[in-house]
């Protein structure tokens, strides 16, 4: 069976006045960099990747913790927490949504 090629991921992210840079791993907003950790950005990449799309918290953890084992469904939350601090800060308010018993996502 053939398999299909792996969609490239599109480098530059636009989602009003937050910008992605994939290839330079950096998240702008309003123009300022948002400073991020690398599992901070992973998860940001993703939702904003997914618009709409409500990923569980193990599917973060999957996606986000690459070979940490020590990652809980409780370290999503901190990190969920940490990423919705950030992006308070850049006058981002709201970004990143709950689904009450489901998980999270970007509208």
């Amino acid at each position: 069976m053939a398999r299909r090629p792996k969609q490239a991921q599109p480098p530059l992210l636009e989602l009003g006045a937050l910008r992605i840079d994939q290839r330079a791993h950096r998240a702008l907003a309003h123009g300022q960099v948002i400073p991020l950790t690398p599992r901070e950005f992973a998860l940001l990449s993703l939702l904003a990747r997914h618009r709409g799309r409500v990923f569980t918290r193990n599917e973060i953890l999957e996606r986000t913790a690459g070979s940490d084992s020590e990652s809980s469904e409780r370290s999503v939350e901190a990190l969920v927490f940490g990423l919705r601090r950030k992006l308070a800060a850049a006058s981002l308010d709201g970004l990143v949504q709950t689904r009450r018993g489901i998980g999270y996502l970007i509208p």
